[in-house]
């Protein structure tokens, strides 16, 4: 389980900083 959830959450945090900065430039 973990060894499949662990690159879906690398995954949707790469997404969420990428907004970020986004919104912050």
């Amino acid at each position: 389980m973990d060894e499949v959830l662990l690159p879906l959450l690398l995954e949707i945090e790469r997404g969420l900083c990428q907004d970020h900065e986004a919104v912050w430039v």
